[in-house]
């Protein structure tokens, strides 16, 4: 593939892309959004209760420690 064609492919690739994202957001201008309240979705304790996750996690370095202990 010469220089030239590998630019006419990434701009066909760049103008797909364009055209894709032209659609997405076209989609998310038909529905109705609702925002209300969602500052305090995010603010300190403001329901993203990550404690399981990081307990999960530590569950499982603890396994692998284990593991490697044994070795």
């Amino acid at each position: 593939m010469t220089h030239a064609d590998r630019q006419s492919t990434d701009r066909a690739d760049e103008l797909e892309r364009r055209r894709r994202a032209q659609q997405i957001v076209a989609a998310f201008d038909t529905v109705d959004w609702d925002f209300s309240g969602s500052a305090d979705g995010w603010r300190y304790g403001g329901g993203r209760d990550l404690s399981r996750l990081a307990e999960d996690a530590r569950r499982s370095k603890a396994r692998e420690a284990e593991g490697f202990a044994g070795d």
